[in-house]
């Protein structure tokens, strides 16, 4: 049932669950054992603090954000310990802030610019409540088992879920099992993978060349250049994108690539006018030539 504790000790390896919100307003003691939530909460309130041996919160863990200490740690995890770090910058108000990790792929990662074949096979949910700040930094940290094999923990970025759209917040550090975001100045859902690439196919027909040829792979959302250059005796005829003529140019920039593309282009030789004019006059002749 719904209860509040002064002070809450989780010693048990089979775990507890909630039936109800539950408050500890001074201190939770992390032993052993996962404190399951389902959709009600553990709530800390402004005076509580957490001691963590071993087991998490898997679920809603509530905490409340003091000004005089903006950096706080949430115990939780999903199937393993995944606890997030958050860290406010120029608070104004105090407030509580819940954070939720979930141990699946985020269901609408497809539309996402995240690969889901490179990723971390989990999401965490930040929820406000009242906090008043400029921008936060967060550090999710995740298991070695979380990610899919391939995937390269180096080259990870975040996607944020917000209202049914995504967005790619900057990333700070990384490390083999957490990457860091910075800056964000709202919450929502938070995937970690690597973005996903798309592939560029660059042709040149006789008389000419482009740079870079032949498949291309770009990053989602970066940019790729390509420079068409007419050998000798030759020009630029048409440069065709994905079907579409752009006309004798010689650069074509893809921007904020999201899609597969091709870029072909053809050359035509040079022709050249020759114009004779007659004068009037009489040419000698040469001896040695018949009349």
């Amino acid at each position: 049932g719904s209860s509040t504790f002064y002070n809450l000790m989780v010693n048990n390896s089979a775990g507890v669950t909630l039936l109800a919100n539950n408050t500890v307003t001074w201190g939770l003691t992390l032993t052993s054992g996962v404190v399951t939530t389902g959709p009600n909460s553990l709530i800390l309130t402004s005076s509580a603090s957490v001691g963590r041996t071993s087991g998490y919160v898997d679920g809603n863990f509530q905490k409340f954000i003091p000004i005089a200490a903006p950096s706080q740690i949430f115990e939780v995890g999903s199937g393993s310990y995944s606890p997030v770090e958050v860290t406010f910058t120029n608070m104004t108000t105090a407030g509580n802030l819940t954070v939720r990790a979930t141990g699946t792929e985020h269901p609408n990662i497809s539309t996402s610019a995240l690969d889901n074949t490179k990723s971390v096979n989990r999401y965490w949910t930040l929820t406000n409540s009242g906090i008043a700040f400029t921008t936060y930094n967060a550090t999710f940290t995740f298991v070695a088992g979380d990610i899919d094999a391939g995937a390269s923990t180096g080259n990870f970025s975040v996607g944020q879920y917000v209202t049914s759209a995504w967005s790619l917040p900057t990333v700070g550090t990384r490390t083999s099992t957490s990457t860091q975001i910075t800056g964000v100045n709202s919450f929502g859902d938070f995937a970690i993978g690597e973005r996903k690439t798309y592939s560029i196919t660059a042709s040149a027909g006789t008389g000419g060349t482009i740079s870079p040829s032949g498949t291309v792979t770009v990053t989602y959302g970066n940019n790729q250049s390509f420079s068409i250059v007419a050998d000798a005796h030759y020009h630029i005829s048409n440069v065709l994108v994905d079907t579409v003529s752009q006309g004798a140019i010689s650069t074509y920039t893809f921007t904020n690539v999201t899609a597969a593309h091709t870029i072909s282009a053809s050359f035509a030789l040079n022709t050249y006018t020759l114009t004779v004019n007659a004068t009037n006059g009489t040419a000698a002749k040469d001896p040695d030539q018949p009349t």
